[in-house]
C-alpha cells in the first residue's frame, strides 16, 4: 500500500469518528431536552392503577323452616275431611294481600282486618293446613234469607229471629215461622287444589271446629311464604233450622249464590269481589 492511500483511508476515518461522536452528542442533548419539556408541562409517569376489591352481593336470607316438632303441636286442619261446601267463591288474591313469595302472617293479617271492618271481631279460629297453607273459620251467623247477617244480638244467636210488630207479614211469621239460616265460613289459603268430599258434618261440630284452634294468629305463621299457585278460596256452609224445635240441617246446594253470599257479609264490596 502506497502512502497516499495510507492517508486518504485515515483521513477517512477521523471523519467517521466525528459524525459518531456528533450523533451521540445530538442523542443525548435530544434526551435532556425531552425530559425537560416532560418536567416543565408537569407530565410524570402514570401511577399503577389501584386494586379495588370489591365485596360480594350478599346474599338473601333463608327463611327460617317451620321445626317439625313444632308444627305437629299446633292446631291443624283436614280440609278434605269436609263435606262439599253449600256455595263456594275464589276470593281475589290483591283483596288479602296474596302473591307468590308473600309471608302467610300477612295474608292472615289482612282476612283480620277485614273479619274486624265486617263486625266479625275474633269470632275466628285459625288452623294449619299442611306446612304451607292455613285455615279460619268464622264462627255462625244468623243470616236471612238473601244472605244479609240478621240484626243484633240475633245475628250470634242460634234462637230463631222473632217477627216484629207492625212489620210486612209479621202476623203470617207469628204463626208460620220462616226458619232459621246459619252460616259458617271456612277460608282456605293453599296452593293445593281444594276437594271437600268428606261425610255430613253436623251443626255442633262446625260450632266446636269454629271455637278452637288460634284466636288471631299462628305460631310461625310469619316463616312460611307462599309458593307458586296458592289461591285463597271461601267455602260457605249454611244450616237451617224450620223452627225452634227442630235440629238444623245442613243445605247441600244454597239458593244464594257464592258471590251475593259474600257480598252480605260486607268484608269487601261486591265490585272488589268481581275483579278477579
Amino acid at each position: 500500500m502506497d502512502l497516499s492511500t495510507s492517508m486518504k483511508m485515515m483521513s477517512r476515518s477521523r471523519r467517521c469518528d466525528g459524525q459518531i461522536r456528533h450523533a451521540r452528542a445530538n442523542g443525548r442533548a435530544r434526551l435532556v431536552g425531552l425530559v425537560i419539556a416532560l418536567a416543565s408541562t408537569g407530565c410524570q409517569s402514570a401511577p399503577a392503577p389501584a386494586v379495588v376489591l370489591v365485596p360480594p352481593a350478599p346474599s338473601a336470607p333463608m327463611p327460617t323452616p317451620v321445626p317439625t316438632v313444632e308444627l305437629e303441636l299446633q292446631p291443624q286442619f283436614d280440609l278434605n275431611a269436609l263435606p262439599p261446601a253449600s256455595a263456594q267463591y275464589l276470593i281475589p288474591s290483591r283483596l288479602v294481600g296474596l302473591g307468590t313469595g308473600t309471608n302467610l302472617q300477612r295474608v292472615a293479617d289482612e282476612l283480620v282486618l277485614a273479619l274486624r271492618r265486617a263486625d266479625y271481631g275474633d269470632r275466628v279460629a285459625f288452623y294449619w293446613l299442611g306446612g304451607d297453607g292455613f285455615v279460619a273459620i268464622t264462627r255462625f251467623e244468623q243470616i236471612s234469607d238473601d244472605g244479609a247477617p240478621a240484626g243484633w244480638p240475633q245475628r250470634w244467636s242460634s234462637e230463631a229471629l222473632r217477627p216484629t210488630f207492625g212489620d210486612p207479614g209479621w202476623l203470617k211469621a207469628l204463626f208460620f215461622p220462616p226458619g232459621s239460616r246459619y252460616r259458617f265460613i271456612v277460608f282456605a289459603v293453599t296452593p293445593s287444589l281444594v276437594r271437600t268430599h268428606g261425610e255430613l258434618m253436623s251443626f255442633g261440630r262446625f260450632v266446636s271446629a269454629a271455637s278452637g284452634g288460634a284466636v288471631g294468629a299462628l305460631p310461625w305463621l310469619e316463616h312460611v311464604h307462599a309458593s307458586a299457585g296458592t289461591r285463597a278460596y271461601a267455602l260457605i256452609y249454611e244450616f237451617f233450622k224450620r223452627t225452634e224445635f227442630d235440629t238444623e240441617s245442613y243445605v247441600k246446594t244454597s239458593h244464594i249464590n257464592s258471590l251475593d253470599h259474600l257480598a252480605q257479609t260486607r268484608l269487601w264490596s261486591r265490585q272488589d269481589l268481581e275483579r278477579q
